[in-house]
């Protein structure tokens, strides 16, 4: 190695070691420096790449990371990494096309890594190809993948055969709003024949002892009982849904406390138009990225005459009901809303007493969906897979409607057309 090549690799890794540590303009001038000496460095350009396209967002340049991505995919074309993050950043843009097939050609390369299979099986579920999405998106327990492990099980992963005679565990992967939205995949399970045994996070017990087919249900962390399959409640979509437009197992499939519900019709009773509204998923989540509004984005909707704004938010972003807007006026139901470890019995007896819920990409949607409750999403530009890139229906829940972001991170017009096509009714 030459000492020209030296004193490269050496502001190479002084670079990497810079970025490691969150010094991201420190590692940006000296990735550019190695470019300036060694422009076919394809390391450093697609380590810039990734440092520009994951700095914040008012600083962020993600055209120049595709640059970069693609530049040093020209010096290395077999470069997985860079194919990827290409992918990931076309991805956040909404480029779905370039986005596929950048985590093709990467899944290609390297067809056991299952980061980069699962990534195309999210691309490919987002633009609606279910069949190969589902396959794909499988591989997120595969190997190199940084997906959480799922727990160990004696018995096999069921894949679709008769159940006759036996034992089947249903287990929750993801969040809440996943385990509402596939749960409803337990009774179809139960009419293969054998007994349901569903686990969820524990805030979902009660509430899902009315869904239908399930034997026994417990909470994550309880003792498994004997049984002879098991399978994760998202995998159930591949089995059971490789068609987005037929989508089976239709709401209702969940259903409220009709005392509980009672209850709330009178606590809620009088004139207007009952709105009930969420404007915070958990800031934790590791989809939360871009997908609250803040409360004051909802103000259009308090300025409807008759409309009552009712929150059903919970725990996260509660602050925000103080110094609102003026003129907005926001209903709260009191401390012991949905108090204790059985969550969602009291949210579910009040969404049917409401007239519309709207809110961003949260339980509270799924929640509402599985009510068959009429809902209003506010989407992100880019949103969770589920909700597809484009339209305003979807299949797994008939009676929610999409109002979608034109520009990513401005909600203004998303709130100004509900309130519009609400005022508007006659």
């Amino acid at each position: 190695m030459t000492m020209h090549e030296a004193s490269v690799e050496e502001a190479f890794c002084s670079a990497v070691d810079y970025h490691r540590g969150g010094k991201l303009q420190t590692a940006a001038q000296l990735y550019a420096g190695v470019l300036e000496r060694q422009p076919d460095h394809a390391e450093a350009c697609h380590n810039l790449g990734v440092l520009m396209a994951q700095v914040t967002p008012a600083s962020a340049s993600p055209q120049t990371a595709i640059h970069c991505f693609l530049r040093s995919l020209v010096f290395r074309p077999s470069f997985a990494d860079a194919l990827s993050n290409l992918g990931n950043v076309c991805h956040e843009l909404g480029l779905l096309e370039g986005a596929l097939r950048s985590y093709q050609r990467a899944s290609c390369l390297q067809p056991d890594r299952g980061e980069l299979r699962y990534n195309l099986g999210t691309a490919l579920l987002l633009g609606r190809h279910y069949r190969q999405g589902w396959a794909e998106y499988a591989w997120r327990w595969g190997p190199q993948s940084s997906w959480p492990r799922r727990s160990e099980f004696s018995a096999p992963c069921w894949t679709g055969e008769s159940l006759a005679g036996r034992t089947i565990l249903l287990h929750a992967e993801q969040g809440m709003g996943d385990a509402i939205q596939f749960c409803r995949f337990a009774p179809m399970v139960a009419a293969q024949g054998g007994q349901v045994v569903l686990e969820v996070q524990r805030p979902l017990c009660r509430l899902l002892t009315t869904l239908p087919g399930v034997t026994r249900i417990l909470a994550q962390g309880e003792a498994h009982p004997p049984h002879d399959f098991h399978c994760p409640l998202m995998l159930l979509g591949g089995i059971f849904c490789p068609d987005p437009e037929h989508i089976p197992a239709a709401p209702p499939y969940l259903t409220a406390d009709a005392r509980r519900a009672e209850v709330w019709r009178q606590h809620l009773a009088g004139p207007g138009m009952k709105i009930g509204i969420c404007w915070q998923g958990n800031p934790k989540a590791a989809v939360e990225k871009g997908r609250s509004a803040p409360l004051a984005c909802f103000a259009p909707l308090g300025r409807i005459p008759g409309a009552r704004l009712i929150s059903l938010q919970k725990q996260h972003g509660l602050d925000q009901l103080q110094g609102l807007p003026a003129g907005m006026r926001v209903e709260t139901l009191g401390n012991d809303f949905d108090s204790g470890e059985n969550a969602f019995l009291d949210t579910v007896a009040v969404m049917m007493n409401l007239d519309l819920v709207v809110t961003v990409d949260t339980v509270t949607a799924h929640l509402a969906g599985a009510l068959d409750r009429p809902v209003w999403m506010a989407l992100q530009k880019i949103p969770y897979w589920v909700w597809g890139i484009e339209g305003e229906k979807t299949s797994w829940y008939p009676r929610t409607r999409l109002f979608r972001q034109t520009d990513p991170g401005d909600w203004s017009p998303v709130f100004s057309r509900m309130a519009a096509e609400i005022s508007s009714r006659p």
